[in-house]
């Protein structure tokens, strides 16, 4: 499994933003029709090539908003997608691990630091004791990726709905050395997710996905979020999800070992593979308001904590990176990237790429305009076959009017 892709892409990334994100509330057909065009002429030039039936795609700035969507939640075409449906959205999912590790170190009664080293949660795993929970989530930890292990690839594939457990899950590259001492290089690893989610089962007693719903997902959530088409998956869906759900297709990952076929139905597998590293169904919608939210002080995380979390190693050193960039332009935070797009784009970008075996979720926040787009398509592909990126570039030029 040396060639695939890990169950999230990292993506790029941004600064800190301390005052409030105004959420846009007008929807005007001009930006609607531009916004369509550009989802329907993806879907026409990539339906064959990374293998979709349908896109959605949303913008939104401090004044307008529009959503649409192109094409059929499965390859039968015999449903169009609509506001209704959900997706897997990957690693975007860690954002919200993340989160609620912050707000753990936000309560004084835990007495609890991202400085904290792993050895005094989770002792058993004493090769990695020295490991801190920020070089966790920040991708500089060194421990090894269990989803580029052909072992754990070959017993997925052999039994797609089985309930993993995390300490299952880390078991496939607990016995590993670190690729590098903590904090001298950067490597993404899902696994480092894993154990922050098992952290915070034993900072508070319970379990992930209760810890997501009291914070975020519930309708009385401490957060005071209306995110009322998220949901994280322990394993199966549960019955109010299942009809909501676009089909997605794994195709064209190339492994090193036994996998399933191109074009197999992902859908209804096990999601609990993902598990803390991002085992979430969501929506563009969804994800927008996510990120605004976090991304405004005191409204997920206190101002020290939205610091930390947006404090940012280079992807290519490991080391801190104040703002990157054209010589060093991605920079990774606690669980998000920001990243220096280019002389054409004014200002960093923050971005995120989520995959799953079966869907990519991306966004791109454009912060000097306070435009945040999303994409979202269904199936699974590798680097090469992976154009998501130009879908949210395209709708940039189309929101701006560029040629």
């Amino acid at each position: 499994m040396k060639e695939m892709k890990s169950l999230a892409l990292f993506g790029v990334i941004l600064l800190l933003i301390t005052s409030g994100l105004a959420q846009a509330t007008i929807v005007t057909s001009d930006k609607s029709q531009q916004l369509q065009k550009v989802a329907d002429d993806y879907l026409q030039k990539y339906h064959n090539v990374e293998y979709i039936s349908g896109v959605t795609l949303m913008a939104s700035d401090s004044s307008q908003l529009a959503t649409v969507y192109s094409g059929h939640t499965d390859m039968s075409g015999s449903q169009l997608l609509n506001s209704k449906n959900l997706y897997q959205i990957g690693s975007i999912g860690k954002s919200f691990t993340s989160a609620i590790i912050l707000q753990l170190e936000a309560t004084p009664s835990l007495h609890f630091s991202i400085d904290d080293k792993l050895s005094t949660y989770l002792p058993q795993y004493s090769a990695w004791g020295d490991v801190t929970i920020r070089q966790m989530l920040n991708m500089t930890s060194g421990i090894p990726d269990y989803l580029s292990q052909d072992d754990f690839i070959a017993d997925y594939t052999d039994n797609p709905n089985k309930n993993w457990l995390p300490e299952e899950i880390v078991d496939y590259v607990a016995k590993k050395p670190l690729l590098f001492p903590p904090g001298t290089a950067w490597n993404y690893s899902n696994t480092n997710y894993i154990l922050a989610g098992m952290i915070i089962t034993k900072l508070t007693g319970h379990s992930i996905e209760e810890e997501m719903n009291r914070r975020f997902f519930s309708p009385y959530n401490s957060s005071h979020l209306n995110l009322k088409n998220t949901h994280y998956i322990t394993n199966h869906y549960p019955v109010f999800v299942t009809p909501r759900m676009t089909h997605g297709y794994m195709y064209k990952l190339h492994t090193s070992g036994k996998f399933f076929p191109p074009k197999t139905d992902m859908t209804y597998f096990s999601l609990s593979y993902g598990g803390a590293a991002g085992a979430i169904v969501s929506n563009t919608e969804d994800i927008t308001q996510w990120i605004r939210a976090l991304l405004t002080a005191n409204k997920v995380l206190p101002a020290k904590q939205l610091n930390e979390f947006m404090s940012l190693v280079s992807v290519v050193t490991g080391k801190p990176l104040k703002t990157p960039d054209e010589k060093d332009p991605n920079g990774f935070g606690l669980g998000i990237g920001v990243s220096y797009a280019g002389k054409e784009i004014p200002g960093l970008v923050v971005n995120y790429e989520g995959e799953t075996f079966g869907y990519r979720a991306q966004y791109f926040y454009f912060l000097n305009q306070n435009l945040l787009i999303t994409g979202i398509v269904n199936s699974s592909v590798d680097a090469s076959n992976d154009h998501l990126g130009k879908l949210l570039m395209n709708a940039y030029k189309a929101w701006n009017k560029l040629t």
